[in-house]
């Protein structure tokens, strides 16, 4: 909302405007309100935990780019982590910096959250948020987001 308030983006902008490695299996038509919406027709999320042990940046990316749509875009609304992930790849297309640099230096650092980061070094000081279920290789342990 920060690059919309700047002028930067308008909620109706294409998605593949963006990330035009997007653009197949009907994702040409999602728009930032969309992925913000969660009715963007994306799976809820990847289903690496069940699949791959350490899932890297490309192997996600190269799902998200080519994996279908469960349903038609603002038929419905579920939840999805790609749509956060699409979001982060508009932040960074924009702004040319990472989506974690930007929101530093953009929003946290601006409010004063000196405390707030995004892979923060420090997870002792992190309040457990849950139990992660126990797929075999992955996350079981407990969960600090």
């Amino acid at each position: 909302m920060k690059l919309y308030e700047d002028g930067l983006i308008n909620l109706d902008d294409k998605l593949v405007q963006f990330v035009p490695q997007a653009n197949n299996n009907g994702k040409e038509e999602i728009t930032i309100r969309n992925l913000l919406l969660h009715n963007a027709g994306l799976p809820a999320d990847y289903p690496f935990n069940h699949i791959y042990a350490n899932v890297t940046d490309e192997i996600l990316l190269d799902w998200f780019y080519t994996t279908p749509l469960e349903y038609a875009i603002g038929t419905d609304t579920i939840y999805s982590d790609l749509s956060m992930v699409a979001l982060q790849l508009v932040i960074e297309s924009v702004t040319k910096i990472s989506m974690w640099t930007y929101v530093e230096h953009q929003i946290f650092n601006p409010l004063g959250m000196h405390s707030t980061m995004f892979l923060p070094q420090e997870w002792h000081q992190c309040a457990p948020t849950l139990k992660a279920p126990a797929y075999p290789g992955w996350r079981e342990e407990t969960i600090r987001c």
